[in-house]
């Protein structure tokens, strides 16, 4: 089919009503290559009418492989669905819920990286969600990160608004950060006039505990550097109490005047 000559077009064509053409399509094991020549194609498939379906197949054992695949060394960008004309809606859809065995990998080079949504300079807006489904019908089990190397790290970030970073659970639910492991925990220590809240500002009734542990530890509230502090315990609403106890050894409250105004408590 076709010519040598530089200007024909080879044409392959059904007849009018729907029917199919079929290419190599018998009981026999065959290697078909479309556009494997040393010359640079242009390969299209499909057609982009509305109601067109482009179908591309692998079997039980084989695989369906797009872009440079195998021991290829050849340099390659794989695009699906990057159009640059904003006008029509691209969906994609990779993987099925299908089978409850189904898996899906992304994967990346070392000096690589995995970008999901917006990246680098666009300016576009966009809405990632992960394990975000309306249904609570399955259980969703999502794992970010790993623990296996030490210089893993897990960076999660936002603007500047008042809810920029948030981390929820449903109701009655826990939420544990360093709860596995011998951990640094840090809470705002990078900004100088930052503020930390703990329990809430709000009609609150649960509990709030400090060094629950029934190890040794040392507490500290106001003690860092030579700043001034000022440090309030308690409530003066009715009828608030507050307790400040001492095991067998001495409580002391002092200050910086004189010793005279040194108070110890046994």
């Amino acid at each position: 089919i076709g010519s040598t000559n530089t200007l024909r077009t080879p044409i392959l064509e059904g007849g009018n009503a729907a029917g199919a053409i079929l290419i190599c399509n018998v009981a026999n094991a065959h290697g078909i290559q479309i556009g494997t020549g040393a010359a640079v194609p242009t390969i299209v498939i499909g057609s982009t009418n509305s109601t067109s379906a482009t179908s591309i197949q692998g079997g039980a054992t084989g695989a369906v492989n797009i872009g440079s695949a195998g021991s290829s060394t050849v340099a390659s960008t794989t695009n699906i669905g990057n159009t640059t004309d904003g006008t029509g809606t691209q969906t994609v859809n990779i993987g099925s819920n299908a089978k409850a065995g189904n898996s899906v990998n992304i994967k990346a080079g070392t000096t690589g990286a995995i970008n999901i949504g917006t990246t680098a300079a666009l300016s576009s807006s966009s809405t990632v969600n992960i394990g975000n489904t309306s249904d609570g019908t399955g259980t969703q089990i999502i794992g970010i990160g790993s623990t296996a190397n030490a210089s893993n790290t897990l960076t999660l970030q936002g603007g500047t608004g008042g809810s920029a970073v948030s981390i929820q659970a449903g109701t009655n639910g826990t939420i544990s950060i360093g709860t596995t492991a011998n951990n640094v925990l840090n809470l705002g220590t990078g900004a100088v006039a930052g503020a930390v809240t703990i329990g809430g500002t709000g009609a609150q009734v649960g509990n709030i505990d400090l060094g629950r542990g029934t190890g040794v530890q040392a507490i500290n509230l106001g003690t860092g550097g030579t700043g001034s502090k000022t440090v309030t315990l308690g409530s003066t609403a009715s009828p608030s109490s507050t307790t400040i106890q001492g095991g067998t050894v001495i409580v002391g409250i002092q200050n910086q005047l004189t010793s005279a105004n040194n108070r110890n408590t046994k």
